[in-house]
């Protein structure tokens, strides 16, 4: 074997190696929950969900700190937004006050965790369109109930950096954002899309008092030749309705009243 390619050979499998090695930390450090939270063996639960806006961005136009860089980056972590031409964007980049490029999505597909071991970091990596890649580095501070967004901007072709400064950044002290359980009509999981028993209920009554009303006044206009306020079917019922609701409102008060002094007497 020559001597170049078993250099070749050595390389790629110290690679090979160093890649198994570097999942494996990843996975020991923060084994992802979800696109929004992730947890760590033994110390708990880095959960964003509290933090994120709808309609976000929850950070809007941050400039960054390289000079080079003279774009502006909005950010929302765990739902998309919409910014100009960027769609359900985690990290959007505006370039020249006009043109937008998705730095990042907030999908799990396009989520993930990455833990430094030696600086005891834990930063989220957002996949973008045309292979961009936003790099959001979380910084634990318990005493931050209102979250900080910096960003240090593309550091290298493609490549853009941030920090995000929040208690939701510590184990455990965000907590998850409650989900209610919901069943398809069909019995499976799902959002149910029909309209209530309810619903249903009061658009039945509705649709069958405008069936009498109308049915009626034809009716009483083709075979009585009523006019005006004859037209109304059974008008003499419902002129007296006011009052036999009064009537009965009037007796169930004094059924409780009587009722109330009985107790008292007896009492």
């Amino acid at each position: 074997m020559a001597a170049g390619t078993r250099r070749s050979l050595t390389r790629g499998i110290g690679l090979l190696c160093l890649l198994t090695f570097a999942r494996g930390v990843d996975a020991q450090g923060c084994i992802a929950k979800s696109s929004c939270s992730c947890e760590f063996v033994g110390k708990g639960l880095i959960d964003l969900s509290s933090l994120a806006r709808s309609p976000g961005p929850l950070f809007l136009d941050i400039k960054p700190s390289l000079s080079s860089d003279r774009s502006v980056y909005s950010f929302n972590p765990c739902t998309g937004f919409n910014e100009g031409t960027c769609k359900n964007a985690a990290i959007c980049q505006t370039w020249g006050g006009k043109d937008t490029f998705v730095c990042g999505k907030p999908d799990m597909a396009n989520v993930q965790y990455q833990y430094e071991q030696i600086t005891d970091s834990l930063s989220i990596l957002y996949s973008g369109d045309e292979s961009r890649v936003g790099h959001v580095r979380l910084i634990c501070d318990p005493s931050a109930s209102i979250p900080r967004f910096s960003a240090i901007g593309e550091a290298y072709t493609k490549n853009y950096f941030f920090e995000l400064t929040s208690k939701c950044a510590c184990p455990n002290l965000c907590k998850p954002l409650p989900t209610v359980p919901t069943f398809a009509p069909d019995g499976g999981d799902g959002v149910s899309t029909g309209i209530s028993a309810g619903s249903v209920l009061l658009i039945v009554v509705f649709v069958l008092i405008i069936v009498y009303l109308i049915g009626g006044a034809v009716f009483l206009q083709q075979r009585r030749q009523a006019t005006g306020t004859d037209l109304i079917p059974n008008k003499e019922l419902w002129a007296t309705l006011p009052g036999l609701v009064k009537e009965g409102v009037v007796f169930v008060i004094s059924g409780v009243r009587s009722r109330a002094g009985g107790y008292q007497q007896h009492k």
